[in-house]
């Protein structure tokens, strides 16, 4: 089983194109979030057109499963008892495993999608749910958030929020994309972390104050279950780097 984990593709279709070409190396594909871009010059109407088509197509080779992230935020919310999740999202939820899920991947790991928009009393259901899937299935289980957990105050209420929530219920994987800081932060960071029982994947893209810098790809985590290996991939990196796992 290998999964490309990737976030904020701020609506560059070539990197929609390059994920379509990649489907033959993966048996899944998951994005954390951030795939519209609202400083984009293109108006949002036309990006949730052309972004909702990618998507399809991309749905149409492989299993897409998806979180929203703050650029997503462009519409009214669908209200469900798993939380609001844009109304653009919620049209795909028949092709694609959105906002508020949890789902077995190719029978061999489970996935939990929490939503941008949801309150922490809203994620924490949704993951009881994952949690108990996995002692059920015996399968490792990744949640897709586009905030990364954090313990200490002086980054952000979301990453606190997303802190406690790991803490409570440590999956084996934690997938975000949105990082403050950015490249301070990722360097400090790291696109590998391990928080108590659960390895934090951090999988931001890159930027030169505000202008997001735009490589043949972009920026992504391969996660291979089977050699039980992770590997970053940077777009201005000359080689990946790659960690072992073992999981508990």
């Amino acid at each position: 089983m290998r999964l490309l984990l990737t976030a904020e593709l701020h609506y560059r279709l070539a990197w929609f194109k390059w994920l379509e070409a990649q489907v033959v190396h993966y048996d899944a594909i998951a994005i954390c979030g951030d795939l519209l871009d609202v400083f984009y010059k293109e108006p949002l109407k036309r990006q949730v057109q052309r972004t909702t088509s990618r998507l399809r197509t991309l749905a149409n080779k492989t299993s897409v499963i998806l979180c929203s992230g703050n650029h997503d935020t462009i519409d009214f919310p669908v209200e469900r008892s798993s939380g609001a999740i844009p109304a653009w999202l919620n049209e795909l939820e028949s092709i694609i495993t959105v906002d508020g899920n949890t789902a077995v991947i190719r029978d061999q790991i489970i996935i939990t999608r929490l939503s941008f928009v949801a309150t922490e009393a809203q994620k924490r259901p949704v993951l009881a749910a994952g949690a108990q899937l996995r002692v059920e299935k015996g399968l490792p289980w990744l949640v897709l958030h586009h905030h990364p957990p954090a313990f200490h105050p002086g980054i952000g209420p979301e990453e606190l929020t997303a802190g406690r929530l790991l803490k409570q219920f440590s999956p084996d994987f934690w997938a975000s994309g949105r990082l403050y800081g950015q490249q301070p932060f990722l360097k400090r960071r790291g696109w590998l972390q391990r928080m108590d029982n659960s390895i934090v994947l951090n999988t931001p893209q890159l930027y030169v104050g505000q202008e997001l810098l735009e490589g043949p790809f972009p920026n992504h985590v391969v996660l291979d279950l089977t050699a039980r290996q992770l590997t970053w991939h940077c777009a201005f990196q000359e080689t990946a780097e790659q960690e072992t796992f073992q999981l508990h």
